[in-house]
């Protein structure tokens, strides 16, 4: 979806974009299950997706980025650095286009999920019934499961390229109208805790997941594992930023508090 930021940059937002592509899948990740049941509806693009885009946009730019840019590696090959020009829109005008492009990165995951699932998912697998046919050079799969695991691979390195391009020129302050600032690191010591906060998060998910549901065969056990793993680290991700913020507000309340 990057390539449309790159392509009118003042017409969309790139991390709306980006997650309105994965917000459909959140409603099972995050809730550790394995399956969707509203969320990759048609109707459920504007009355799911879109709010959890803008929810996520505020939280993760408002909330944590200020929190973790400091504490995550600097320069090439992520250029985490340069998110730091994200900023939370000032008018309805700006929150408008987070939502637009939340929109249409939704639509884009329920298309493609279309024509590469073989789930209830793919719901233009039953009128395109070549797409069940199997493939030989993939061991039998489907052509759906072939078409899958291609457009991920081609979709993953193209918004690599295109990240990679906005991040080394710099565009996310330029389409600011800014000069580029730097993110001044904490100690090492710091980041190396916060980013060890986030693998026992992950690793308690990996264990969590499969727990929680039980009497389950190994295959969904191992879907339930990943889901559990990037479920709990997300939530770790915010609850250090959320907690940071809790403790200055107290503290400012006991200082500024009379005598």
């Amino acid at each position: 979806m990057l390539p449309l930021k790159l392509w009118r940059p003042h017409l969309f937002s790139g991390l709306g974009l980006c997650l309105g592509t994965i917000a459909p899948d959140l409603e099972f990740i995050l809730l550790v299950e394995r399956d969707w049941t509203f969320s990759h509806t048609l109707a459920a693009q504007s009355y799911f997706t879109v709010p959890l885009v803008l929810f996520l946009y505020f939280v993760l730019v408002r909330l944590a980025l200020p929190f973790w840019l400091p504490r995550l590696p600097q320069g090439a090959p992520c250029h985490f650095d340069e998110l730091l020009a994200l900023q939370v829109p000032r008018d309805l005008g700006g929150w408008a286009r987070v939502g637009v492009s939340g929109y249409i990165g939704g639509l884009t995951h329920i298309v493609i999920d279309g024509v590469t699932h073989g789930n209830h998912s793919g719901w233009l697998v039953p009128y395109l019934p070549f797409l069940r046919a199997p493939i030989g050079l993939a061991g039998g799969w489907p052509l759906h499961d072939v078409l899958q695991v291609v457009l991920s691979i081609w979709f993953a390195a193209s918004a690599c390229g295109s990240w990679r391009q906005i991040a080394r020129e710099h565009l996310l302050w330029r389409w600011r109208g800014e000069a580029p600032r730097r993110v001044i690191p904490v100690e090492r010591a710091w980041s190396r805790s916060a980013l060890g906060w986030i693998f026992a998060c992950a690793v308690v998910g990996f264990v969590a997941g499969p727990a929680l549901r039980g009497g389950i065969g190994p295959v969904a056990a191992i879907d339930l594992a990943a889901f559990g793993a990037i479920a709990f680290a997300f939530y770790g991700f915010l609850a250090l930023p959320a907690a940071e913020l809790l403790i200055r507000v107290a503290w400012r309340a006991t200082v500024v508090r009379p005598a």
